[in-house]
């Protein structure tokens, strides 16, 4: 991971292959399962039906979703809610891209904060460093997708990112 997060910043090109957009939200949701336990939240999955395959570096997207779902679960840390849910969704927005949304019940973006979130070095947190958002947009970028973060109506935050499906043969 950290050579490929050195060639990601070096401009390096990406090593791209076939991947499961389903599977990728799935095995990240997975693997931060008892993180969210340890922070009294649960995570959810609402998938396309339809498996969106995009040609993508798995590496490099699955470092985005973790980024994503772990900003989440440390926002609803402080939430004084019960109701701390992370959801990933996958969906296939028209017949050349898809979209990855990881929702929070936190207390959402500052209306402040929303337009700086993504830059280099600006953070939030009194730990944070500032490049956690800034790297995953650049991430996306490079695969020719884009990135943006919302407030959802009912509370809570939601960061997006479209990237182009796989062409089919």
């Amino acid at each position: 991971m950290i050579k490929r997060l050195r060639r990601l910043l070096a401009k390096a090109p990406i090593e791209s292959q076939e991947i499961d957009l389903n599977e990728l939200v799935r095995e990240v949701l997975v693997l931060l399962s008892g993180q969210a336990t340890a922070r009294q939240a649960t995570l959810h999955m609402n998938l396309a039906p339809q498996a969106p395959r995009v040609s993508a570096d798995p590496i490099q997207l699955q470092q985005v979703i973790l980024n994503l779902v772990m900003n989440g679960l440390e926002a609803m840390s402080g939430a004084k809610s019960p109701d701390r849910r992370i959801t990933g969704r996958t969906e296939i927005l028209d017949e050349d891209t898809a979209q990855v949304s990881i929702e929070d019940t936190g207390p959402g973006i500052g209306a402040e904060n929303v337009q700086r979130i993504f830059e280099p070095f600006f953070t939030t947190k009194n730990t944070g460093m500032g490049m956690g958002l800034s790297i995953a947009r650049n991430i996306v970028i490079s695969h020719g997708g884009r990135m943006w973060a919302q407030n959802l109506d009912g509370g809570g935050a939601a960061f997006r990112f479209t990237v182009p499906l796989a062409r089919q043969t």
